[in-house]
């Protein structure tokens, strides 16, 4: 009977200790990540206007040295910006025109425009002489394709695809009018 009731303690002790070891070391598994997360709204879900703001977080986070911001204007007056949830949604299907201004090292700004088309894609590149990834806005789809202009750069992998992701899906919906309009 000592024998069991002496056993049961060191059963719950070791029972305890290796749940709290399991913890510490699940507690472990979040070194790496960032420590704040963006928005959770999937890019998917995402009005135009959302996604320049899902744009700019990205870009205030991606390049100490050099500060990018979008803009994005259908070109039917309605603009999207990184302002208040107040500001004026960009409609989906509406042609639009993308705004990139960037500024490096205290320079003066240069800045961007293109009119967003279905068959632009944008594309992630490394520059190995830099050590960072570009993300460039193409006019097609391939090898081939001509770079219209710089996006974004950063030393983060992950937020050049977050910024190939927003962009890819801004050129879809502000294409999609268009494309139907010239089909019918």
């Amino acid at each position: 009977m000592k024998n069991r009731k002496h056993g049961r303690p060191a059963r719950v002790l070791a029972h305890g200790c290796a749940l709290g070891l399991a913890l510490v070391l699940l507690g472990g598994c979040s070194d790496g990540y960032p420590a704040e997360d963006l928005d959770q709204t999937s890019p998917f879900d995402m009005t135009n206007a959302q996604r320049v703001r899902a744009l700019n977080a990205v870009s205030a986070h991606a390049n100490r040295r050099e500060r990018t911001q979008f803009k994005l204007v259908d070109l039917m007056g309605s603009e999207g910006s990184s302002g208040a949830e107040g500001s004026t949604k960009v409609r989906k299907g509406v042609p639009c025109l993308l705004s990139i201004q960037h500024q490096r090292d205290g320079r003066s700004a240069t800045v961007q425009q293109h009119t967003l088309r279905r068959g632009m894609d944008a594309v992630v590149s490394h520059n190995a002489a830099e050590g960072r990834f570009e993300v460039h806005l193409v006019d097609g789809v391939g090898p081939d394709a001509r770079r219209l202009g710089m996006l974004m750069r950063s030393n983060s992998w992950t937020h050049a695809t977050q910024v190939d992701l927003l962009v890819q899906l801004m050129i879809r919906d502000c294409g999609m009018k268009a494309e139907q309009d010239g089909g019918a």
